[in-house]
């Protein structure tokens, strides 16, 4: 076979080769460690498939020959199968595959694509001939069929799970998320899996469709097979078998890039420590430039994976449900470089590549042993000690997920107290830990400059007893004019600061009236007020992660399976819960500002204060209802972390027009905001912890 010949493969044949199925010519595609994971979202894949099933090319793969010298960068170290590297269109393989996927037949959350029958929708905001459809573990319901694919209503939600399974219109909120198998795409009107499809014989088809249909017990299956029966589809029907005819035609073109691309540039040979860029580099960079932007993460992740496909699998199997895989890299190779280089904020291709091309080959056997050796224990170890056994005051995932991702530099200094303390097992100065954990990550705004010196004085201190009063030293004594811990303000100031009063002019009243409270208390101390208090309140007003840890034990038990180290599942518009509005937004925004408390209520609507996390499928349904029309359970309200005191505040929904239902709207939002910092204040003894020190 010629290295460099290009292929013509159809596309079922590129969807057999993640069972290790090679085409008719010979060609098994795999993904090398440097590419990039899952990144196409719901309405790409969709779009692709109405490509598919219109006949509009959907452009070329890249392929190059794995040889000898190469092979060791195949992607599934358990498969040594393939022949040919996918340098590019790894997105499109992975869509291909989906839609002729076999539909589960087992407990999985895997997605699946499908097939609306009827073609008679019309929507403005779509210019797809045929209605794919595709079901995902966040979205078990599907998407809506705009272009865009935008999230469903939950509207529709509501009504089709209540078909499925009768629930009482107030118990949504304790409904388990069905799997995707489970149900269908909700906004269709006779869906059917594509494999169904694409698996059926040109001469028989229909017949082989309902050979599938025929004894399945779901409703989709039945409308399906009466979609089939009806002679009023015909046209519809040969319709739809043309395009599976068509996409059972399509081939895609791969071209096939050489060998020498994996070879060392003249750039590198000429000079290893230049910062110049390998052949294979500028290859991946140029094409995914095409394609799905990937962040300068992601790339560099891709790039070192490169060079050292030895550890690729621990840092991927390590970094399952606690971050990105690239993430976890970086933190590895800043601990292990730590010894000559500190807690060095970011390593960039050009830095890894001159540790693997440099003579001296100490760097790079520092990283391989510690990811090695030691990464799985000091990952295990850190996770063990923010989760306190999923229990009381352990963080919930996606707090900790959220440490790793938005404060590396805090992550960092944990991995490295677990690396260079492995008997720390004292449960006191664990929550002591965590609790700081969380302030750094929440109120401190230079943590590398933070990190950096704490981890400078770490390196002298043998007794890990010290290690708390270490940070909470540096927090007070940094080099910057900051000290953080006059952020570190009691629930007593707070309710002084943040004052409120019936007998005040409220229409008069902004959170920027706090720092006339806190002046008349100090005295004339504007930059300790700038620096320190409003930086707190924006922080207290505004954090959702706050609110996420007041209401952990909920979130804990009501979303068990969900993971947010999965990029896909990070996004907000793909995790199980949004953000509620308590007292229904729509009795305050879009109203004339001529309603006298109107501005005033602007200032809580969209606070901590007025916000709950609740289970997607429940939320933003029925909005202008009536607060506890929407909480008729008290179970509801603990859920939602409101105490008995603050519901009145929230029941009433005049509170723009009426002076005293403004004050205790406010009121139970003050309330509700202090109590939500108290939770982390009070749970992680921060008050005894600073006297102590």
């Amino acid at each position: 076979m010629n290295d460099q010949k290009n292929f013509i493969i159809p596309i079922y044949e590129v969807a057999n080769w993640p069972k290790g199925e090679k085409s008719t010519e010979g060609v098994l595609g795999e993904v090398p460690i440097l590419q990039r994971g899952l990144v196409w979202d719901q309405a790409q894949i969709e779009l692709l498939w109405d490509s598919i099933l219109r006949g509009i090319p959907i452009g070329s793969i890249v392929l190059c020959k794995i040889n000898d010298s190469i092979k060791e960068q195949v992607k599934d170290k358990h498969s040594q199968h393939g022949t040919h590297f996918i340098l590019d269109g790894q997105q499109r393989c992975n869509a291909i595959s989906l839609g002729f996927k076999e539909f589960p037949t087992k407990d999985t959350n895997d997605s699946i694509l499908w097939l609306d029958l009827d073609n008679s929708f019309k929507n403005p905001y779509s210019t797809r001939e045929f209605l794919v459809r595709l079901t995902t573990m966040a979205h078990p319901w599907g998407f809506n069929k705009s272009d865009d694919a935008r999230r469903l209503g939950v509207g529709i939600i509501r009504a089709e799970i209540s078909k499925i399974k009768p629930i009482p219109s107030d118990d949504f909120a304790n409904i388990e998320r069905f799997k995707p198998y489970e149900i269908f795409p909700f906004d269709s009107k006779i869906p059917i899996p594509m494999s169904f499809l694409l698996s059926a014989d040109e001469n028989s088809f229909w017949e082989d469709v309902i050979k599938l249909l025929v004894n399945r017990k779901e409703s989709w299956a039945a409308l399906a097979l009466e979609f089939i029966d009806n002679d009023k589809n015909t046209e519809n029907k040969k319709k739809i078998q043309q395009a599976i005819s068509c996409a059972l035609k399509t081939n895609i073109i791969a071209l096939n890039v050489p060998e020498t691309l994996f070879s060392i540039s003249n750039q590198e040979n000429s000079d290893p420590n230049k910062e110049g860029i390998t052949n294979i580099e500028h290859l991946f960079q140029r094409l995914n430039r095409q394609g799905t932007t990937l962040d300068g993460e992601e790339l560099i992740y891709s790039m070192i994976k490169s060079y050292f496909p030895e550890i690729a699998e621990n840092i991927d199997s390590l970094s399952v449900k606690k971050m990105p895989s690239s993430k976890l890299l970086q933190l590895s190779i800043r601990i292990a470089l730590s010894h000559k280089n500190g807690l060095k904020s970011k390593y960039n291709v050009s830095q890894i590549r001159r540790i693997t091309t440099s003579l001296d080959i100490s760097d790079k056997d520092s990283i391989i042993n510690f990811i090695k050796v030691d990464l799985e224990r000091v990952v295990s170890l850190v996770d063990k000690w923010m989760s306190n056994g999923d229990k009381d005051w352990g963080l919930i995932p996606v707090l900790k997920t959220s440490i790793a991702i938005s404060s590396p530099d805090v992550y960092c200094l944990l991995m490295y107290i677990a690396w260079k303390y492995p008997l720390l097992e004292d449960e006191i100065i664990i929550k002591k830990l965590i609790g700081i954990t969380l302030f750094m990550h929440w109120f401190v705004d230079d943590k590398n400059e933070v990190i950096d010196i704490v981890f400078n004085d770490l390196k002298s201190i043998d007794d890990y007893s010290d290690i708390i009063e270490c940070i909470i030293f540096r927090l007070k004594n940094n080099n910057s004019t900051l000290s953080y811990l006059k952020r570190l303000q009691n629930v007593e100031f707070l309710e002084r600061i943040i004052n409120i009063d019936l007998g005040d002019d409220l229409t008069r009243w902004r959170w920027s009236s706090c720092k006339v409270n806190f002046q008349r208390e100090n005295g004339d101390k504007e930059n300790d007020y700038d620096f320190y208090i409003d930086p707190l309140l924006a922080r207290i007003k505004g954090n959702r992660e706050l609110l996420l840890y007041a209401q952990r034990h909920y979130l804990r038990e009501r979303f068990p399976l969900y993971d947010p180290a999965r990029k896909d599942l990070w996004k907000s518009i793909n995790r199980p819960w949004d953000f509620d509005h308590i007292l229904p937004a729509v009795f305050v925004r879009g109203k004339w500002d001529s309603n006298p408390f109107k501005r005033f209520c602007d200032e809580w609507i969209n606070t901590n204060g007025n916000l709950r996390a609740w289970p997607f499928e429940d939320n933003r349904s029925e909005q202008a209802k009536n607060t506890s029309d929407k909480m008729v359970e008290s179970v509801y309200w603990q859920n939602s972390f409101i105490s008995e005191n603050e519901k009145n505040g929230y029941s009433d929904n005049e509170v723009i027009s009426n002076n005293e239902k403004a004050y205790n709207f406010a009121k139970s939002c003050k309330s509700r905001l202090i109590r939500i910092y108290k939770e982390w204040y009070d749970t992680f003894d921060i008050q005894e912890l600073l006297i102590e020190n």
